[in-house]
């Protein structure tokens, strides 16, 4: 996954979490979300795009509180 983390910042985005199943980017658009997913594919993952969050704080390493947009 740092392969997709380094593509989606040289896109000009911010990455602010990644795991081996999941990439949470602060502003994306629609055009980076597609990136994603066909990036994704090329290594067998299917993502989803769970939500757009208006505001997002990360916890810890696997946990998250939103609020959706």
């Amino acid at each position: 996954m740092i392969n997709l983390q380094q593509e989606v910042q040289k896109r000009g985005y911010t990455v602010a979490h990644i795991k081996t199943d999941s990439i949470k980017i602060p502003e994306a658009t629609m055009e980076i979300i597609d990136f994603v997913m066909e990036f994704g594919k090329r290594y067998g993952y299917t993502f989803e795009h769970e939500a757009t969050y208006e505001r997002m704080c990360l916890v810890n390493d696997a946990v998250y509180i939103a609020k959706y947009a």
